[in-house]
């Protein structure tokens, strides 16, 4: 199964700045992460954070730019060759701010829900409506396709993950077998996404920064 590459940040905080994912560069060589915190930035809680792998070409300083020109922009933290983007969580959207850490994306209002699939350009409907996937070999699910049903706990991706947690073994990861079946899995009310864990804060005192190379000058004296 293909390992989604982000925090669980990109997903459901992206759309607080209300544009497009793909215009802010996710799924790009020079997109890193989203985080919701900095270890050696604790006044800076409550806030979320774009990591970028910093660039000087026209493209990149646009962006920088346009990043910077937000009314919620905070400050550019630099760590290393990389560099953060810090942005306050608007008024309105504390609540969801608060929902996400606790897990509980199928609580977000409505509104938002609309426009998370907005900031990733997908459709208000259920993209697995309608498919027999919970029984199919090597089934496998787009990362993106999931948000619909995440975000209202819809039935249909609630009978996979039931299913797949039931069938699952080491060596038939997430695919139906019938070499080993373990107990019944039911999630019962559980949100259908896992809860954000301690990999959406930025470690930035384990960044190491590239020490400066300075030549001295053989014919120096001091004077």
């Amino acid at each position: 199964m293909k390992v989604f590459p982000y925090n669980h940040s990109v997903l459901f905080l992206l759309p607080i700045l209300h544009l497009k994912a793909s215009g802010l560069g996710v799924g790009g060589q020079l997109f890193k992460n989203t985080y919701i915190g900095v270890d050696v930035h604790p006044e800076l809680d409550n806030h979320f954070f774009l990591h970028y792998k910093y660039s000087p070409k026209k493209e990149f300083l646009q962006l920088e730019a346009g990043l910077m020109e937000r009314r919620n922009f905070v400050k550019d933290i630099h760590a290393g060759d990389d560099i953060l983007y810090c942005f306050s969580v608007p008024e309105n959207y504390k609540e969801e701010y608060k929902l996400f850490k606790q897990g509980k994306y199928s609580q977000f209002s409505n509104t938002y829900k609309m426009q998370v699939l907005r900031c990733y350009e997908l459709g208000y409907e259920d993209p697995l409506r309608g498919l027999y996937i919970v029984k199919e070999e090597n089934h496998r699910i787009d990362f993106c396709n999931l948000l619909f049903p995440v975000l209202n706990k819809l039935e249909p991706l609630k009978e996979v993950i039931e299913y797949n947690l039931s069938n699952w073994t080491e060596e038939l990861y997430f695919r139906s077998t019938s070499t080993k079946t373990l107990s019944r899995v039911e999630l019962g009310d559980q949100e259908l996404f896992s809860v954000p864990n301690e990999n959406e804060v930025y470690k930035l005192e384990k960044v190491r920064y590239k020490k400066s190379k300075i030549e001295l000058n053989k014919n120096f004296e001091n004077e």
